[in-house]
């Protein structure tokens, strides 16, 4: 296992962020024109097709030695195990309709199905991409370490951006 330094949270978001990159190029909306580690929830005001990478929260993992159920912390004495949740999201531009004197028009059917078939692809090419980075090309050291899936959330399509939040949980050793 690595030696966990002040920088390993955003070394490991790093890791996720090039992983994602890499997965989401091979999808049919194709490479992202941004990608970058954000200091938190990233806002959609930037570009189009984009990944951000960010530190959703610092926890600890469910442990008692002596009990069957978990409970958080309990290991202290002993050492714990850290959970470093990060979030990762992939957005798309999507077409919106047109407005005229005559009125709104939305996107036809053809449109709004293409639109989510590449948002969907996106979702689903890094939930089993990102497992199977972890299982068979090492990721966050592999399987030597916990990764918890936590959530898939699709973003509610609007201001012509759509996509998805992944957040996973990785366990990352503590340092003096």
């Amino acid at each position: 296992m690595t030696v966990s330094t002040v920088a390993s949270v955003h070394e490991i978001a790093e890791e996720l962020l090039t992983a994602a990159e890499e997965i989401i190029a091979t999808t049919v909306g194709g490479p992202v024109g941004l990608a970058y580690i954000s200091p938190g929830l990233p806002s959609l005001d930037y570009q189009c097709d984009q990944i951000a990478v960010w530190n959703a929260l610092l926890g600890e993992e469910q442990t008692n030695p002596l009990s069957p159920i978990a409970q958080i912390g309990m290991k202290r004495r002993l050492g714990w195990v850290n959970l470093v949740t990060l979030s990762t999201l992939v957005a798309r531009c999507i077409r919106v309709g047109t407005t005229t004197r005559s009125g709104y028009t939305p996107p036809s059917q053809e449109i709004l199905t293409a639109d989510g078939e590449k948002v969907m692809e996106d979702g689903w090419a890094l939930w089993n991409g990102i497992s199977t980075a972890f299982i068979e090309d090492g990721l966050f050291d592999g399987t030597c370490k916990e990764l918890k899936f936590v959530s898939m959330t699709p973003l509610v399509p609007q201001g012509g951006m759509a996509g998805w939040v992944l957040t996973l949980a990785i366990e990352l050793a503590g340092y003096r």
